[in-house]
């Protein structure tokens, strides 16, 4: 029993002397929902909201943060030296408290904070609500804003580069005039495309030139015939007739060096002196004069004219293209790398186009979705503002000193068990026997006098008596735990 109020005693007092321990708390709803979000889906880039929440609430418990609320709540007061001040960060950070349930409600914040002064723990959590709302609206703005800047940085170095190869390549076309690749394609290409026309071009003179010399020989073996009468227009009249017409339009929209109109003009010539060839046959008076045309010498003439024709317009064409051919084999040694440096500027041209172009793009996106998140701004419901805590949440004192009862009646039982156990005593005959192996030949019964029972029963009493003093003493405890606790927490500190 004495072990028991020992430890009662001294028990009570240190949970008297616990200093009460105050919580306040604040609920928040952190409001998602968006009518825009569908519509710009898109068209934006979407932010997570809950994940920019949660690197903020992150952050809140870092030290910076917390010696911004140290110093809003005049906590660093409580601090005198770097050290006290690194001990008061460490303990704000452990009292502490965000907490999100997210099977309850994943959008649902709880804010709690204990300090041993009740003022102090509402000043606390009202600062930690104003930080949470007002860093959760600002961090996706202060990201946009950093994105925007670096993305316009970026257009500003991309569109120097992009004005000075514009420059470059506009320099190297005008350096280059006449030199620069056509739709035909690479110098080596357009050298092909030439030689096949040109050899093209020979072909058909060829052809051609067999073609006349085969009807040379069928006009040989022909005689012409004259019409019996010399003033009637031929049809070669009306032939000279037509093509004169075609030549005066020709001129109308071309020069007389024009492939065209050289070719009409042969024809012309050609059909004039087959018209004096005739007249000259008619003056001489070959054949009777009474005969009618032979129209197979006719045909074969002006096929022969139509062939000669044809003739000097592919040679024409011909040395027009010798002359390309001839040109591109003079330029042999500077198309080619003309051509690489072309290629090469109008690809760091293109590549910086379109990287300007992109990151164009990219802005657009940004400012945009910065517009949108200004329309849906997140809202912050608070549910339960942080209050002036009326009672202090801890220590829970009466669970407390009635465990301290439990550990001291404990222990003063554990005591008398030592006890018994380093004296042990018989309780009968059947253990003696078990324990000694020795036969009990029998045994001998206490005879109590009236002095050892009066003895026993004040003995009895008096154990009944502190147990049921240390009872009532514990229910005083409990009743006056809280002006008891002030007073030994004041005998403390004025000790300290």
């Amino acid at each position: 029993m004495v072990v028991s109020w020992s430890i009662c005693l001294f028990g009570w007092l240190v949970v008297y002397g616990l200093p009460d321990s105050y919580e306040s708390e604040a609920t928040v709803y952190v409001d998602t929902t968006s009518a825009l979000r569908p519509l710009l889906e898109k068209l934006t880039v979407g932010s997570d909201v809950m994940s920019r929440i949660e690197l903020v609430t992150t952050a809140m418990l870092g030290r910076p943060l917390l010696e911004r609320v140290a110093r809003e709540t005049d906590l660093h007061l409580r601090a005198s030296s770097r050290e006290q001040m690194d001990q008061l960060i460490v303990s704000m950070r452990a009292r502490i408290s965000i907490q999100n349930n997210p099977r309850r409600d994943p959008n649902l914040y709880v804010i709690r904070y204990r300090d041993e002064n009740a003022f102090s723990a509402q000043a606390v959590v009202t600062a930690m609500l104003n930080i949470f709302v007002e860093d959760s609206l600002g961090a996706n703005r202060l990201g946009t804003k950093k994105a925007q800047d670096f993305l316009r940085d970026e257009l500003a170095k991309i569109q120097g580069d992009l004005e000075k190869s514009e420059g470059e390549l506009a320099e190297f076309k005008k350096r280059n005039v006449g030199r620069m690749p056509g739709e035909g394609g690479d110098f080596f290409a357009q050298m092909q495309s030439r030689m096949s026309e040109l050899q093209e071009t020979e072909a058909a003179i060829q052809v051609a030139s067999r073609r006349k010399d085969a009807l040379r020989q069928q006009l040989a073996g022909e005689r012409p015939t004259l019409d019996t009468s010399l003033g009637t227009q031929s049809e070669l009249d009306d032939r000279i007739a037509l093509n004169e017409g075609r030549l005066e339009e020709l001129r109308l929209r071309y020069t007389d060096r024009h492939p065209d109109v050289i070719s009409v003009l042969s024809v012309l010539e050609q059909l004039k002196i087959q018209r004096q060839k005739e007249k000259d046959v008619l003056q001489s008076g070959y054949g009777s004069g009474i005969a009618s045309d032979n129209p197979v010498f006719q045909n074969i003439q002006i096929e022969l004219t139509n062939v000669s024709v044809e003739i000097e317009a592919l040679r024409e064409q011909q040395s027009s293209q010798e002359k390309k051919v001839k040109d591109l084999n003079e330029l042999v040694d500077v198309l080619p790398q003309v051509e690489a440096d072309l290629a090469r500027l109008t690809r760091d041209y293109d590549v910086k186009r379109a990287q300007y172009q992109s990151l164009l793009q990219r802005l657009n996106v940004a400012e945009l979705s910065e517009s949108a998140e200004q329309s849906e701004e997140v809202q912050f419901r608070i549910i339960d503002p942080p209050l002036l805590p009326a009672n202090p949440a801890a220590p829970n004192r009466p669970l407390f000193l009635i465990g301290v009862l439990l550990v001291g009646l404990a222990a003063g039982g554990g005591v008398s068990f030592l006890g018994n156990q380093l004296k042990p005593v018989f309780q009968d005959t059947v253990t003696l026997r078990k324990v000694t192996g020795l036969p009990v030949l029998g045994s001998v019964s206490v005879m109590r006098t009236s002095d050892r029972r009066n003895k026993r029963l004040q003995q009895l009493g008096s154990f009944g008596i502190a147990f049921m003093a240390l009872c009532v003493l514990c229910v005083v405890v409990l009743l006056f735990q809280e002006s008891g606790s002030i007073i030994v927490r004041s005998l403390i500190g004025r000790g300290a």
